[in-house]
C-alpha cells in the first residue's frame, strides 16, 4: 500500500509539473541569416570562427540534416514562414507576394498572435532585395507584426566602393545577385546587422513582460559579403579551400543542373575565387558576432530561462562546389541550412538530431513547444525530435527549385517558369528530378560520396533505389509542371484542357480545337473577328490565363461583352451599322510588341476608342512569339490588367457591368495566314462585395 501510494504521488508531482510547464508561455526569439550555409563550427566546418553560433547549438538541439524547400530567398521564407510548400503557396521566384496566391494563409506570427503574444521584426524575415530594399519593409507581411524596426547602415552608403563582378550591371544584377564584397571602413555597430542587432536588444527590455515573438533578421552573408576589416583578417589569403568539381564531371549530369548558373562565374579568376570566399566567411564571422550580441542581450534581461531561441537560415550556398556559385541547385551545399533550437530546461540541449527535417516543419513546431493551436501547415511538429534527437524520424525531406527564363526582366518574372527540379533527400540518398525527369535525372548516395560528385543514375546496380525514391517523389509532387498545379486563391478551371464542347462560337468562321491541353484558334481567310465563349456570363472577376500568338497575329480577350441582337447603327458611328451577331464590349489587346497595345483595353464594335491609350507598359511587358501571363481585374466600374506580372490598364467606366467572356481570333487580310493563338492555364475567381484585389 505504502508503494502504491508513493507511485500515486509521484504521478502526481509529475502532472503538476507538466501543467505549471504549460501553464507559462514560453517567448520566441526567431533568429535568420541570408544566405548562410552549414559552414559553422559546430557543423565541422573548422575554417570557421563562429564562437557564438556555436554556443547555442551546445545549449540547444542541433539539427544535423535540415533542409530548405526551395533554395531562393522568397520561396523558402514564404514557405517556413507560413509552414506551406512552394507550390501551396506558387511562389517560386523573388517577385511574388504569397498575399497575392494565398491571402488567407495564417503566418507562424499570426498563431502567436491569435494566442495573444506581441509580434515584432528587425531586419529581414520575408524576402527583400539585398541590398536595394535595406531600410525598408521589403516584401515584408504587415499583418504578421505588431512592431518592426528597419535599420540602414554604412553598407547602404558604402556601395559605391564595393567590388563586383559585373560593375557595368544595374540593380539586383550589379551586387545582390552576383558575387561583389568589401572589406569595410568602421565599426560593427555601423553596419545594418550591428545595429539590428542594437534594435533587437533594445526591443527584448521593451516586452520582456511578454509573452512576444521576436523575429530578428540578418542580412549578411548574403551578397555583397560586407563586413568590417578585422573580420577579413580572420581569414587570410590563401588559408582557405576553393573547391572545384573534378574535370569531366559535368558531362554526368543533366544541363538543367547547372542551367542557372551565370555567365561571370563560369571563368573566375584564381585571385576572385580566393577573394569571395574569405569575404563570405568574414561575413559569417561578422554575423555570428552580432547573434552573440543578441544572445548577450537575452541573458542579461533575464530572459533566457523562459525564451525559446531558434536559429536557422532561409537555404544552402555554394562557393565552387560543383563548380557553381551561391545558390539555386538542387545539391547538399544548396539546401542544407542550420537549424538549432533552444528550448529553456530541455533534457536534450546539447545534442544533435541526425534525421532530415525541413524547414516547412516550424510552424507547427513552435506551435507545439509553446503549446498554442496552429493552422493545418504541411510540415510535422518536430517537437519530439527537439525533447528526443536521437530518435529516427522515419521522414524524408523534399526540396524543388524553378528554372526562369532569364531574359526576362526582374518585374515580368511573375508566373515566368518554365519548368521545376524537385529532390528527396533521405538518410541515404538523394535523387532528382528534372521537369518531371524529361530533361534528366540524378541519384547520389550521401553515405559514399557525400560531395555528389558521382551520378548513379545509369547503375543498373540502383535500379531499385531509383524506383523506390522516383515513387515517394511522385507522392509529394503529382504535378510537375507550374501551370498543371491546383489553382490558388479559390480560382477555378474555365478551361479544363480537354474540351469546349459546351462553349459557344460568336462572329467569324476562324476554328477552335483542344490539342495536348491547349485551347488552339486558328485564322480563316476572309473571316471576321471571331470569339469563343464559356457557357455563362461574368460580372464581377479575375481572369488569369497564359497565350502563345503567332507574330503576324493579333488577338484578345472580350469581357462583359455582348452581341449586337439586330443590325444596330454603331453609337459612336451612326452611319457604321453592325450586323447582328457582332460583338462588342471591352477587349484586352493581345498584340506584339511593335504596336505597344498588349495589355490594353479597346472598345470593340461601339464607340471605336482606346479605354487606356497604348502605354509603353505593355509594350515592353509583352514578349514576342513566346508564351505571355495575363491577369484582368473586373470589380465594379474598375478595369485592369497586367501583363508578364507589370500593371498596365486602368481605368473605370460603368457602361457594362457583366457579360460574356471571348477568346478572339482575329480577322486576317486575304492572301495571308493561317496563324494561331493558343491559350492555357485559364482560370476565373468571382469576386465578392468587399474583396480587396491588389
Amino acid at each position: 500500500m505504502a508503494l502504491h501510494r508513493a507511485v500515486w504521488f509521484a504521478v502526481l508531482l509529475a502532472t503538476a509539473a507538466h501543467q505549471a510547464l504549460a501553464a507559462e508561455k514560453y517567448n520566441v526569439l526567431f533568429i535568420a541569416s541570408d544566405d548562410l550555409s552549414v559552414r559553422l563550427g559546430c557543423y565541422g566546418d573548422k575554417q570557421a570562427k563562429t564562437p557564438n553560433i556555436d554556443r547555442l547549438a551546445a545549449r540547444g538541439v542541433r539539427f544535423e540534416r535540415a533542409y530548405c524547400q526551395t533554395p531562393l530567398c522568397n520561396p523558402s521564407r514564404a514557405s517556413f514562414l507560413t509552414g506551406l510548400r512552394p507550390d501551396t503557396v506558387r511562389v517560386y521566384e523573388n517577385d511574388t507576394h504569397f498575399r497575392e496566391t494565398v491571402p488567407d494563409a495564417v503566418t507562424l506570427p499570426q498563431t502567436f498572435q491569435r494566442a495573444g503574444y506581441t509580434t515584432a521584426r528587425v531586419g529581414k524575415l520575408y524576402h527583400y532585395n539585398v541590398p536595394a530594399s535595406i531600410g525598408t519593409d521589403g516584401f515584408d507581411d504587415l499583418p504578421s507584426w505588431h512592431r518592426t524596426v528597419n535599420p540602414r547602415g554604412r553598407d547602404k552608403g558604402d556601395e559605391e566602393s564595393i567590388f563586383t563582378l559585373t560593375p557595368e550591371a544595374k540593380g539586383s544584377l550589379r551586387f545582390g545577385g552576383t558575387l561583389s564584397w568589401l572589406a569595410a571602413d568602421g565599426t560593427d555597430a555601423e553596419q545594418t546587422d550591428g545595429m539590428i542587432a542594437d534594435a533587437a536588444v533594445k526591443l527584448l527590455g521593451e516586452l520582456r513582460d511578454g509573452p512576444f515573438f521576436l523575429g530578428v533578421g540578418f542580412f549578411r552573408p548574403h551578397t555583397p559579403y560586407v563586413a568590417p576589416k578585422p573580420w577579413f583578417a580572420l581569414y587570410p589569403l590563401g588559408s582557405l579551400a576553393t573547391p572545384r568539381a573534378p574535370a569531366g564531371w559535368q558531362d554526368t549530369i543533366p544541363a538543367a543542373a547547372c542551367e542557372h548558373r551565370k555567365p561571370q562565374e563560369n571563368h573566375l579568376f584564381e585571385e576572385h575565387r580566393c577573394l569571395a570566399i574569405q569575404a563570405y566567411y568574414a561575413s559569417i564571422s561578422f554575423m555570428d558576432a552580432q547573434v552573440g550580441k543578441l544572445l548577450d542581450g537575452l541573458e542579461q534581461s533575464g530572459l533566457a530561462s523562459k525564451t525559446i531561441v531558434v536559429f536557422l537560415s532561409d537555404h544552402g550556398y555554394q562557393l565552387g562546389e560543383h563548380d557553381l556559385w551561391q545558390k539555386r541547385s538542387l545539391y547538399e551545399w544548396s539546401l542544407r541550412v542550420p537549424l538549432m533550437i533552444s528550448v529553456p530546461g530541455n533534457p536534450a540541449n546539447g545534442s544533435v538530431a541526425n534525421s532530415p527535417v525541413e524547414l516547412v516543419d516550424l510552424h507547427a513546431t513552435l506551435a507545439e513547444l509553446c503549446g498554442l493551436s496552429a493552422p493545418k501547415t504541411e510540415g510535422h511538429s518536430l517537437a519530439a525530435l527537439v525533447r528526443h534527437p536521437e530518435q529516427p524520424s522515419g521522414r524524408a525531406a523534399f526540396s524543388q527549385i524553378a528554372r526562369t527564363d532569364v531574359a526576362i526582366p526582374r518585374e515580368r518574372k511573375v508566373d515566368q517558369v518554365t519548368y521545376l527540379g524537385h529532390t528527396i533527400r533521405t538518410d541515404r540518398h538523394r535523387y532528382i528530378e528534372w521537369d518531371g525527369g524529361t530533361k534528366g535525372a540524378e541519384l547520389y548516395d550521401e553515405a559514399a560520396d557525400p560531395e555528389e560528385m558521382k551520378n548513379l543514375i545509369h547503375d543498373a546496380a540502383q535500379a531499385a533505389t531509383v524506383a523506390a525514391l522516383k515513387q515517394q517523389l511522385a507522392r509529394q509532387f503529382p504535378q510537375r509542371r507550374p501551370h498543371e498545379l491546383p489553382n490558388p486563391r479559390g480560382f477555378t478551371k474555365l478551361f479544363d484542357g480537354k474540351s469546349v464542347d459546351d462553349w459557344t462560337q460568336r462572329g467569324g468562321s476562324a476554328t477552335y480545337r483542344v490539342e495536348n491541353g491547349l485551347l488552339i484558334g486558328r485564322t480563316v481567310e476572309g473571316s471576321k473577328n471571331t470569339f469563343l465563349s464559356p457557357p455563362r456570363e461574368f460580372a464581377d472577376f479575375e481572369l488569369e490565363f497564359e497565350v502563345l500568338c503567332d507574330r503576324e497575329l493579333n488577338s484578345g480577350v472580350q469581357i462583359r461583352s455582348h452581341e449586337y441582337a439586330v443590325d444596330t447603327p454603331q453609337p459612336s458611328m451612326p452611319k457604321r451599322i453592325r450586323a447582328a451577331g457582332e460583338v462588342f464590349g471591352y477587349q484586352c489587346e493581345i498584340a506584339d510588341r511593335g504596336t505597344g497595345t498588349a495589355g490594353n483595353f479597346w472598345d470593340e464594335a461601339r464607340w471605336t476608342k482606346w479605354w487606356s491609350e497604348p502605354s509603353a507598359q505593355g509594350k515592353d511587358a509583352y514578349r514576342d512569339g513566346e508564351w505571355n501571363r495575363y491577369r484582368l481585374v473586373a470589380q465594379g466600374d474598375r478595369l485592369r490588367s497586367w501583363v508578364n506580372g507589370v500593371a498596365v490598364a486602368d481605368f473605370r467606366d460603368a457602361t457594362d457591368e457583366s457579360g460574356f467572356i471571348g477568346f478572339q481570333v482575329h480577322g486576317i487580310k486575304a492572301g495571308t495566314g493561317p496563324y494561331e493563338v493558343r491559350w492555357r492555364d485559364i482560370r476565373v475567381r468571382e469576386l465578392k462585395a468587399g474583396d480587396v484585389v491588389p
